[in-house]
């Protein structure tokens, strides 16, 4: 398992994570923020450059890998999720179909529903301005018949701690235990206090202060949701920057006000297509809802999950391997519906999820913020073409 002659037969991450030396390198990059300098993880979890390139090597090869987290309100973002009653048609130019060219640009992530009926889900960004917002729902209004959708300032990324898998390294093959999983999910619904009142944190996250970033700052976020892993030198070769100007503005205007929320893993393509997708869609009292997803984003599968922290509406994505299918039916969908007083389903099309990274096109250079106007869009895109940046 350790040695490289067994890196094109690992096809799981689990097998990796387990494997203990692996193990000590993952919980250190999902545990801090970028950039991740090998020569820095050598002195803080003491395995050698060459153990530690052997590994991150390996992940690469599935095809999966780890993106960071951006906290979007300090960056004057927030996120809707939408629930339509149809299905939104979608073009490699126009994204959404039909969609006014102000809005487009601020997709984050589309999905097809194939059962228990037809439809599509999507979260949009918007700038976070009750007219931004209300331009937004108006223009997804445009072309299709919304069902539902809330306003989500809450993110949960996934955790994946390891203790609700086991694998057999004979064939290769891991499992989550589903009953292990839906037995801890009921232990804490039973043990949560719903006169809990938010946190400390909580609220001072309610009070974020938000911080104005430049076109340079977006471009560098957009790459390292792609890759949390890229290097100074490669961010400046793919931003045309320099290395001193990269170092700067992640250090003063990213790290420093604390813009990345740590990092979560990214499941590759190959992995993806080993997954039957669902979608949930539910609500519950807020600081319920809260819990009970974050306990949820430890499974092995969970994709990611945004949430409504005022009404306790929440909608996350969950991927089962197909060879879990059985178990998984056997306990998790009673187990959801037991959990939440309201919760819905729906598996996903795989070859019709769209997803995005940060928003730069619809950014105004001059006054560093978010723009609805398609004159900014048009002179924010000349000017990228330009370096040849898109």
């Amino acid at each position: 398992m350790a040695s490289g002659d067994n890196n094109n037969i690992i096809h799981d991450l689990r097998l990796i994570i387990k494997n203990p030396y692996a193990r000590r390198i993952y919980e250190y990059i999902m545990s801090n923020n970028p950039i991740f300098f090998r020569q820095k993880l050598t002195r803080v979890i003491g395995l050698n450059i060459d153990t530690i390139n052997r590994w991150i090597k390996i992940i690469n090869i599935i095809d999966s890998g780890f993106i960071i987290n951006i906290d979007f309100e300090k960056i004057g973002l927030i996120q809707i999720a939408f629930k339509f009653n149809n299905q939104l048609k979608v073009s490699s130019t126009e994204r959404v179909t039909g969609l006014p060219e102000r809005s487009k640009w601020f997709l984050r992530w589309k999905a097809d529903a194939v059962f228990p009926d037809t439809r599509s889900l999507l979260i949009s960004f918007a700038p976070l301005s009750t007219i931004g917002i209300n331009t937004i729902l108006k223009d997804y209004a445009l072309v299709g018949e919304i069902d539902d959708y809330f306003i989500a300032d809450s993110y949960i990324p996934n955790k994946l701690p390891g203790e609700f898998f086991e694998c057999d390294y004979k064939y290769k093959i891991c499992m989550n235990n589903w009953k292990q999983i839906s037995e801890h999910l009921k232990k804490i619904a039973d043990s949560f206090d719903e006169r809990e009142e938010f946190s400390v944190l909580d609220k001072k996250r309610l009070r974020k202060k938000r911080h104005r970033i430049d076109l340079l700052d977006l471009l560098m976020l957009s790459h390292l949701e792609e890759n949390a892993l890229y290097r100074p030198q490669e961010l400046a070769t793919m931003t045309k920057s320099t290395v001193l100007k990269i170092n700067r503005h992640l250090r003063k205007h990213i790290l420093h006000p604390q813009l990345i929320n740590n990092t979560r893993i990214r499941y590759g393509k190959h992995m993806v297509k080993k997954f039957a997708l669902y979608t949930f869609w539910g609500r519950d009292e807020p600081n319920k809802s809260r819990v009970l997803l974050n306990e949820i984003s430890r499974i092995y599968g969970f994709i990611s999950g945004v949430l409504d922290s005022k009404s306790g509406k929440f909608m996350f994505m969950l991927g089962v391997p197909g060879h879990e299918i059985f178990e998984y039916a056997e306990y998790m969908p009673s187990t959801f519906k037991e959990l939440f007083s309201e919760i819905e389903a729906y598996q996903l099309d795989k070859f019709s999820i769209r997803s995005y990274t940060i928003p730069y096109i619809p950014f105004d250079r001059f006054n560093k913020e978010w723009s609805l106007s398609e004159e900014v869009i048009v002179e924010t895109k000349e000017s990228l073409m330009k370096k040849g940046l898109i």
